[in-house]
C-alpha cells in the first residue's frame, strides 16, 4: 500500500467485515494534543477531510486519550454530551458509536470512529475493535508523514 488512504481503506474493510459500520472516520491528534483533524472518511460529503477541531478535556478525552480505552455509545443519549455534531449524526440515521484509540509507543495517535444505527454495537465487540485498531498504526504514521506534521 502506497498511501495513507490505501492503508485506511484496508483498515476500514477489516472493520466492516468483522464489526460493521455505516460511517467510518479516522481522527488524528495534532502534536500539541489540543486539536484533532479528520484524516479519513468513508463519507466525505457528510464528513469531509477539512480543518481541525478542539479536543475538549472531558470524560471522553479522559477515557480515550488518557486511559487509552475505547468509548462505546449504544444510543444518542450516550454520546450527545461529547459530540458537537450529535444532531447531524442522528439526522443521518446513526445512533451508536465506537471510538477506538490507535496507540503507538504508548501514545494515542488518534481514533478510529465507527457509527451505525442505534444499539448496533455491544461491549463484546470492543476487544475486536482494539485489535483491528492496532492495524491502523501504519495508516496514521503514513498520514502524519504525508502531512509533514
Amino acid at each position: 500500500m502506497s498511501t495513507a488512504n490505501d492503508w485506511f481503506k484496508h483498515v476500514e474493510d477489516a472493520f466492516q467485515r468483522t464489526v460493521g459500520h455505516r460511517l467510518f472516520t479516522a481522527m488524528r491528534i495534532v502534536a500539541s494534543g489540543g486539536e484533532a483533524e479528520r484524516i479519513y472518511s468513508n463519507d466525505e460529503r457528510a464528513y469531509p477531510l477539512t480543518g481541525r477541531k478542539p479536543m475538549l478535556r472531558d470524560a471522553w478525552y479522559t477515557r480515550v486519550v488518557v486511559e487509552q480505552r475505547s468509548f462505546l455509545a449504544r444510543q444518542p443519549d450516550e454520546f450527545r454530551a461529547f459530540y458537537a455534531d450529535h444532531e447531524k449524526i442522528v439526522a443521518m440515521g446513526l445512533g451508536s458509536a465506537i471510538n477506538v484509540p490507535v496507540i503507538h509507543d504508548g501514545h494515542v495517535l488518534g481514533t478510529i470512529n465507527l457509527l451505525d444505527r442505534c444499539h448496533a454495537y455491544a461491549e463484546s465487540v470492543l476487544p475486536t475493535c482494539e485489535r483491528l485498531a492496532h492495524g491502523a498504526v501504519q495508516a496514521f504514521l503514513s498520514a502524519a508523514a504525508g502531512s509533514g506534521k
